[in-house]
């Protein structure tokens, strides 16, 4: 598992490494979660990428899936509900080896 405190460092590293998933909020500090939905598929397109918000006014899920998001989540987050849909995102795609 890789974090970044911020979306640049993000797609830097997504520049340089393949990930398995992705997981991101919405809103990103000073940054669109939107903006870097649609630069995080645009460098890595098949991996699996969930959209988490406590503000779901502001986009809605059709939008985000049209820019690539596989799954959106609300918060307060449902932990039994993020590990289900983890696991199908790794499921869909078992050929990827997990990054450590």
């Amino acid at each position: 598992m890789v974090a970044a405190s911020a979306a640049k460092e993000a797609l830097s590293r997504m520049e340089k490494e393949k990930f398995d998933l992705l997981i991101t909020d919405l809103r990103l500090n000073l940054e669109s979660g939107v903006t870097f939905l649609i630069h995080a598929k645009r460098l890595q397109p098949s991996t699996p990428l969930i959209v988490i918000t406590g503000y779901p006014d502001t986009v809605s899920e059709a939008e985000l899936k049209a820019y690539g998001a596989d799954y959106l989540m609300l918060k307060p987050l449902e932990l039994k509900e993020l590990q289900r849909i983890v696991r199908a995102c790794l499921h869909d795609n078992p050929s990827k080896e997990l990054n450590n």
